[in-house]
Formats: C-alpha cells, structure tokens, sequence
C-alpha cells in the first residue's frame, strides 16, 4: 500500500528535527559570542579594520574579509566569525534575539542561528546572518551586507530609535 504524502513528510520531518547535540552546540554558540567577538574584533583592529558595531562597520567587515579571506588558512572559521558579527551589528541596532531555527525543517534556515523578534509585526520573520554572509562571500559584492539589512528590514519599518541593548 502506498504511502500518502503526508504520511511521508512526517517521515521526514521526523528525520530532520532538531537534536539535543544541536541544541547543545547553540547554547555554547550563544555562551561565547562575547569571547569570539572580543578576540575578532582585536585581530581585524590589528590588521587596520575598525569595527564598532555601526552599520557602516560592516562596509569594514567586507573590505575585511575581501582582504584576507583569499590567504587565510581556515576560511570557514573567519566566514562563522564574520557572520556573528554581522548578526550582532543587526541585533544591536535593530533588536531581536538569537534562537536556532527550528519551526519548520523545510525552511532554508532550519538548524541555524538566526534573529528574530525585530518587527513588531511579525516578530517570528528570521534573519540568517550566517546563510547572507555565505552569499556575500560568494559574489563578493562591495555593499551587499548593508543593502541585505535594507532588504530584510526596510527603513521605513525601523523604530525612529535604535534598541538600547
């Protein structure tokens, strides 16, 4: 007898839920951000880059990664720093909270950190810094972190002031 399709989404769905490795693995995530940002931010300070948190560091944290990415030996350590950064420029001035994707195992950003809680309208809308930071590697288009936040969260939706974390 032949399955139905939802008898095999279930399936599926089962096989892709979240673990509590994965879970586990977010929560240290979350638990050394500081110390991974700390120590990042001083090494890109060191090689002449400035960043602040502002949304104009991220023109920086491109230049950055233009820069040294081609040379450095592991790229997908740099990629994962430089996309917390980029989640905490976001987070820092225009609010929300990180969580691990995990409502819909069919959503593109299914088992990743992202943002969410930042548009009082629809506060469960995702931000994947990791996932807009891959694609920014991949075309290495000059502006393209800044313009994704436009994007993502127009200017005319922001509160007139940022939030106070």
């Amino acid at each position: 007898m032949a399955r139905s399709y939802l008898e095999e989404a279930e399936q599926d769905m089962a096989r892709e839920k979240i673990t509590q490795e994965d879970r586990e693995k977010f929560a240290e995530f979350l638990f050394e951000m500081d110390d991974v940002l700390e120590e990042f931010i001083e090494e890109a300070s060191q090689a002449g880059y400035d960043l602040d948190y502002s949304l104009e560091s991220l023109d920086r944290l491109e230049e950055y990664w233009l820069a040294v990415s081609p040379r450095v030996e592991d790229p997908v350590r740099l990629m994962n720093r430089m996309a917390r950064y980029y989640g905490e420029v976001f987070r820092l001035n225009f609010g929300g909270k990180w969580r691990l994707s995990d409502r819909n195992p069919r959503h593109m950003y299914y088992g990743y950190p992202v943002i969410y809680g930042f548009i009082e309208k629809n506060p469960e809308f995702e931000f994947c810094p990791l996932f807009q930071f891959q694609v920014f590697a991949a075309k290495q288009t000059r502006g393209l972190l800044r313009s994704v936040l436009d994007v993502v969260y127009p200017p005319s939706l922001r509160p007139h002031n940022p939030p106070q974390n």
